[in-house]
Parts: structure tokens; sequence; C-alpha cells
């Protein structure tokens, strides 16, 4: 579970915090998949769980004129484009209209990937798959793990709290 103390707290976990983006437009093929696979199945999750983690809002992705994974940029936008996502490019000529509030300059570009795109709440996603969990009769152990140790092929765990279990 997450310290209740940050200032006095060791243990820092990947998911302590309030917003991740989520999107399907990525230059690596394998996080473009694994992404396309977990955005699949956030509102699933969310009805199970009966927990709202994710927001669909939309991606935009910015570059320069100097930015130098361009080529990797475009071939994302049509790897996505020929699975079937929207990805719109935006521009100093379009921008404005999509997003009133963006003001680009001559040498910035970028994509808008306006579904199945957004944010996630990292704390809001695990109480959802916890709930899913107990649900499925799985005990939750909010304890860190201190020490692993094998003997016999069995592993051996201690917890924060000194208990042991394997």
């Amino acid at each position: 579970s997450e310290p209740s103390n940050v200032e006095e707290g060791e243990l820092f976990g990947a998911w302590f915090d309030e917003g991740r983006i989520t999107r399907v437009l990525d230059r690596s093929d394998s996080w473009r998949l694994l992404a396309e696979k977990s955005i699949a199945r956030y509102r699933d999750i969310e009805d199970k769980s009966g927990v709202q983690f994710y927001q669909e809002v939309g991606f935009v992705t910015l570059v320069d004129d100097d930015y130098k994974n361009k080529a990797s940029l475009e071939n994302a936008v049509k790897t996505i484009r020929q699975s079937g996502y929207q990805c719109d490019l935006v521009n100093a000529g379009n921008a404005q209209a999509k997003f009133p509030q963006l003001n680009l300059s001559e040498d910035l570009y970028g994509y808008h990937q306006p579904d199945n795109s957004g944010y996630i709440n990292p704390r809001e996603m695990v109480k959802a798959q916890q709930a899913i969990a107990a649900s499925e009769g799985c005990e939750i152990i909010n304890e860190a793990v201190k020490l692993i140790t094998k003997s016999d092929n069995t592993f051996h765990l201690t917890l924060s709290s000194g208990a042991t279990m394997q």
C-alpha cells in the first residue's frame, strides 16, 4: 500500500500519483501494442470493479523541425491509422481551430489522437484491480516484501511486519 507519510516513507511505488498519459500512438511497436491491449480493457475493469480510473480525453504530441525521430513518429502515425485509429495532423495552420488555446509557431507540428487515449489515475486503477482480485477470492496483502529467500524450491517472503509466507 502507499505510505501515508511520504516524508518518512521508504517505499515508493510506480502508481503513487494521480495521472498517467495513455495512448496508442507510440514509436515502439511493443509499447503501442501493449497500450492498445491495455486501453481496450480499461472500461471492462471499471465496470467490474465499480472504480473509474480512465479519462478518454484524447492525446496531442508536438515536435519541432529539429526532432531527430521524425521518421519513426511518421511510421507510428501510419501504423495506427492503418489499424483504424484516428490520428490527425496538428500544425500552425489548423491548431487553433481544434485547440483555441494552442498557438503554434511554424516550426512546430504534431498529431492528435482523439479517442482511445487520455489519462489514467494509477491509484484508482490499482483500487479497481484489487477490488476485482478480492471479488475472485484473492487475499490482498498490503505490506512490503523486505526479503525473499529460496529453500528447497520454495520461495519464502519476509514482510515489513516481520510475518513470513511462502
